[in-house]
């Protein structure tokens, strides 16, 4: 195997080889009359498949005449740049071209420190998380946009992307401060597609181990409300459950409910949707950033044994104010702008729902009849501060808070009659402060200070007939209120990455406190803990990059020390092609128990692990996979192993106030399959998922592993966009092989397979100082019966009512820009 494996590297060398002496040696033959260098080199790109990297300004100032033919590129490039004061250098086989006077200029002997941002071109907006690539050195920016490095070049080669934006390919001369600004790939409501070479991205997949990161802004173009525009894209993603509609949480890789962290400007939440699956908690105007963390992620995300979905908030335009106003039949959402000074911006966004009730009917042919009404009134506030110091510091204050009150009423007619009616009410607050601190000579820190906490209070009765309705044999209530809360304190320090490494060091404290129904005790009611990390990306050579990290956690409720080794790896097969490799350890100390009645209805409770009544949930997570991306295509392959243990449950018997706690452990494994394609104007992806998640719980009357509730064999998701200005079109599809809704302690198997399929069609025109949209969106067109995850209800005869997920459900929308 070795010998093979080695010849088999040992071919692909030679032909790399033999492609580069090809390439070298064909001839150039350049024909052109006062042109552009730009236009010249640019066109010699598209007929020799020669790779620059140059400053286009710059080279568009030369003109040049020539009609020769040239042995090679190398001989035709110093040719061309010679009469313009230029030169170039080979960079992994790309021909940089630079200014030779600029150049004398900033040649330097010694280690200099450059501090970089990286922004939006159009608004100033910083892009956080953006990849960078200097020379052959692989960088990730910060919250803020930052980064720094550390070289003894007099000039470099940056590569720049940021998914929804055009890649910046291009070389900058050394100094202290430097910003670039990226190009949006979709702009205002002014145009969405800029015809450019360079590939517009609804989603970055496969650049990382596990992660996704989507374009916000594609998501308006999507069926679906606008004010859940998140859960639209996310829902279409791989390895994220759509089937179920479970909009509270997020299901990812056989994730149990709450092991996943949802993040939003360093706010952690508890709850990212409503009793309506149309309205999101959080506002679609305040979301600039989405990154999917799946699963291996490395250790500067901590604290679940799931996924990650990290959130960051736009920091307004501080040139101009401005205002959005969106109305739909579902609500109002408005958001104003103001520039304050001239680095400061304050932003206020404001949602509200109409009170409505909404009401569906269905007569089926046996003349029974089942409905379903829902009263919701949500409301919800966002307010965000940002400003920015001479030195490249900047802050910002972010508050959040949402209310969600619903009542509902089901009732089904079969043989006998069920009902049942709930009353709920959510209230989910949240702030942080930011503070980034640029060094001028050892990095960038951070500190961010963050508070959150969510409460739910619940009424729910059921009621159940005999088939003469003379009397009523069943009638049960019961009552859940449940509170939890998080405040943190963060610092985070990047130092300068130097060419072959970068390190990350971050310290934190955590205090969670959590309450319950008539204050029954499940677990430590209020706990800190300390926790710190350390991480190393060392770039071994231009194909090899390892990121191995630590992570501690020390609560002090327990007072023992749990390690968390994870480490990463990327290898460049080749140009286009990426593999990934990821492995670590979850520990969990805030955790989500399942509370099962007697029937087997669930209820869900916030709890601290304390290692004597809640265990430590740990988590082990394999991910490998493999990507190709090339001419506007994108193709991945990514596979997962995760296994949990320490998991706990409750049991709930109605007679008594006793709540029996059971534990055992989980496992799932699957792959992801991506494929996205970009034709002229328009975008398609299909994504498709195939896992099974198993548990294995000490009250199993059979010692073996189970089918989990949230196990989904097979989902099929495909979606695309239509551009044809200023008229788009979008659909998408959902297929997925149906969930486990039965009760928890029967060994009955109802599986009901879903499936919906989604229209939308949206117009966007200007009308003088304004800019406008308006469209409509059509979800479950074919009035499909799906049925939500967990969402059904046990009588005692052993007959479930499930709760139907979206019905046709048409939005008309209209927003306006100012």
């Amino acid at each position: 195997m070795l010998k093979k494996n080695t010849l088999s590297l040992f071919l692909i060398l030679l032909i790399n080889l033999f492609f580069c002496v090809a390439v070298s040696a064909q001839k150039i033959k350049i024909n052109t009359k006062n042109q552009p260098l730009s236009e010249v080199l640019i066109e010699m790109g598209k007929n020799y498949d020669v790779q620059f990297s140059f400053n286009d300004l710059l080279l568009s100032q030369c003109f040049i005449s020539d009609n020769k033919t040239y042995d090679s590129p190398e001989q035709a490039i110093k040719i061309l740049v010679r009469n313009c004061q230029l030169a170039f250098m080979i960079n992994e086989g790309v021909f940089v071209i630079y200014d030779t006077t600029q150049s004398q200029k900033t040649k330097i002997n010694k280690t200099k420190i450059i501090k970089g941002k990286i922004v939006d071109e159009v608004n100033k907006e910083a892009l956080p998380f953006s990849n960078i690539k200097i020379n052959s050195t692989g960088i990730t920016t910060d919250v803020g946009g930052n980064f720094s490095y550390k070289c003894n070049d007099s000039i470099l080669r940056i590569k720049v992307s940021h998914v929804g934006y055009y890649l910046m390919d291009t070389i900058i001369y050394v100094q202290e401060q430097v910003e670039l600004r990226l190009t949006p790939s979709v702009i205002g409501l002014e145009e969405f597609i800029i015809e450019s070479k360079a590939e517009i991205e609804i989603a970055h997949i496969g650049k990382q181990p596990g992660l996704a990161k989507v374009n916000s802004k594609v998501a308006s173009f999507l069926p679906g409300s606008r004010a859940n525009t998140l859960l639209n894209i996310l829902r279409l993603q791989p390895g994220i459950l759509a089937a179920g509609e479970q909009s509270n949480d997020y299901l990812v890789w056989g994730s149990s409910k709450g092991q996943t962290k949802i993040i939003f400007d360093g706010i952690t939440l508890f709850n990212t949707g409503s009793a309506n699956d149309n309205i999101g908690a959080i506002n679609p105007f305040i979301v600039k950033d989405v990154e999917i963390y799946k699963g291996g992620y490395n250790v500067h995300l901590g604290d679940r044994a799931g996924g990650v979905v990290n959130i960051t908030g736009v920091t307004g335009n501080n040139d101009k104010n401005g205002a959005q106003l969106s109305i739909d039949n579902q609500l109002v959402n408005t958001a104003v702008n103001f520039s304050v000074g001239k680095k400061n911006t304050l932003q206020l966004m404001f949602r509200k729902s109409y009170e409505d009730v909404f009401e569906v009917n269905n007569d089926n042919k046996s003349k029974k009849e089942n409905s379903f009404t829902i009263d919701q009134q949500f409301t919800d506030v966002n307010l965000k501060l940002n400003g920015f110091g001479n030195n490249g510091d900047q802050y910002y204050i972010s508050l959040m808070g949402n209310l969600d009150d619903v009542a509902y009423n089901i009732i089904e007619e079969k043989n006998d009659l069920f009902a049942r009616s709930q009353i709920s009410n959510q209230q989910q607050f949240g702030g942080a402060f930011f503070y980034s601190k640029s060094w001028k000579r050892i990095g960038v820190t951070n500190f961010t200070l963050a508070h959150s906490n969510l409460n739910i209070y619940s009424s729910d009765s059921r009621q159940y007939s005999d088939s003469l309705k003379t009397a009523v044999s069943n009638l049960s209530s019961s009552r859940v209120r449940n509170g939890i809360s998080e405040s943190s304190l963060k610092m985070e320090h990047h130092f300068p990455t130097s060419k072959k490494q970068s390190w990350l060091l971050g310290l934190g404290l955590i205090n969670n406190e959590t309450s319950f129904l008539n204050e029954v005790k499940l677990s430590e009611p209020n706990v800190n803990r300390i926790n710190g990390y350390l991480k190393n990306n060392i770039s071994v050579s231009k194909s090899i990059s390892i990121e191995p990290g630590i992570r501690v956690n020390l609560p002090l409720n327990i007072e023992k020390l749990y390690l968390q080794p994870r480490l990463n790896l990327i290898l460049k097969l080749f140009k286009h092609c990426q593999l990934n490799l990821a492995t670590g350890i979850y520990n969990q100390f805030l955790v989500e128990n399942p509370i099962f009645d007697s029937l087997g209805n669930t209820y869900y409770n916030w709890g601290i692990a304390d290692e004597f009544f809640i265990p430590v949930v740990k988590g082990v997570h394999y991910v490998s996979g493999i990507s190709y991306n090339k001419n506007n295509g994108v193709i991945s392959i990514e596979g997962f192993y995760k296994t949990n243990k320490n998991l706990s449950r409750f049991a709930d018997n109605y007679k008594t106030t006793d709540l029996n706690i059971v534990y055992g452990k989980n496992k799932s494994i699957g792959l992801d399959f991506y494929f996205k394609k970009k034709i002229r104007r328009h975008q398609f992806w299909i994504a498709y998922t195939i896992s099974k998640t198993e548990e294995l719980f000490s009250n199993f009357m059979v010692q073996n592993y189970q089918r989990a509730p949230h196990d989904q064999r097979h989902e099929l998701k495909g979606a695309g966009i239509l551009n044809f200005n200023p008229i788009y079109f979008s659909v998408n599809y959902v297929y997925g092989s149906g969930l486990i809704n039965s009760e928890q302690f029967s060994t009955s198997n109802k599986i009901i397979p879903y499936t919906r399929f989604d229209i939308a069609l949206l117009y966007r025109f200007k009308a003088k100082k304004y800019r406008l949209e308006t469209g409509v969106s059509v979800l479950n067109v074919f009035n499909t019966f799906n049925v939500r995850y967990n969402n059904f209800f046990s009588f005692s005869n052993r007959e479930t009512v499930y709760q139907q997920a979206l019905p046709f459900t048409p939005t008309l929308m209209l927003k306006l820009n100012f």
